[in-house]
């Protein structure tokens, strides 16, 4: 009852703003811990390879955006 009547006042028209987000990196965050309990190193290469491959990416994928960006005109 009280849902509906907070419905037509209109403040349930879209879900309360940051709950979708603090959902979804909770979800994340469970995930992470269990792989991390159940398979120590397996997870650890893992994320060592996403974190290497992200600097490698921040390093030198700029330059090659910076150049297709100067072939394309864009």
């Amino acid at each position: 009852m009280f849902s509906e009547y907070l419905h037509k006042l209109g403040v349930l028209r879209m879900p309360p703003f940051p709950l979708p987000a603090v959902i979804g990196f909770l979800i994340n965050a469970g995930l992470l811990v269990a792989m991390v309990v159940e398979d120590p190193g397996h997870t650890a290469l893992g994320i060592g390879a996403a974190v290497v491959l992200g600097i490698g990416y921040a390093l030198f994928g700029k330059s090659e955006r910076e150049a297709t960006a100067r072939a394309t005109g864009g």
